[in-house]
């Protein structure tokens, strides 16, 4: 279970507001909280007791990225349907926080939305052998 108020505290340091939340007691208890920084969204979130944090530039809702994709592509794993513990993924994200900013900076924003598009297709082969081409 992702420590809220852990990451919203540290969120609050790198500049962020909360900008909407909402909370679905009767949909599981289904709720999202998002953040941005002017650089950043970030999305904490939990469907059907499944919590993650999604992160995208801001302004490219488009293209979100959970933060196990972000993990796999910095740390250069191979296996990218392996599930890591959101525990993990929580103490990654505040840990590699500046890291991953500077991945979504101005100067960089194209190159990794590239390299997290080709990331995510390698993905879904991974997770659905033969459907893809």
């Amino acid at each position: 279970m992702i420590n809220k108020e852990l990451l919203f505290s540290f969120l609050q340091t790198k500049n962020f507001n909360l900008l909407e939340e909402k909370f679905s007691p009767e949909c599981f208890g289904n709720y999202y909280y998002l953040f941005s920084n002017g650089l950043l969204n970030v999305m904490l979130c939990c469907d059907r007791s499944q919590e993650d944090i999604v992160i995208w530039r801001y302004g490219d809702d488009d293209n979100r990225y959970d933060v196990q994709l972000l993990a796999n592509f910095i740390n250069h794993k191979e296996n990218l349907i392996e599930d890591a513990d959101i525990n993990a993924l929580h103490t990654f994200f505040i840990n590699e926080y500046d890291c991953i900013a500077e991945l979504f900076n101005e100067e960089n924003y194209e190159r990794t939305a590239l390299s997290l598009k080709m990331l995510k297709a390698k993905r879904a082969r991974q997770m659905f052998p033969g459907a893809f081409q």
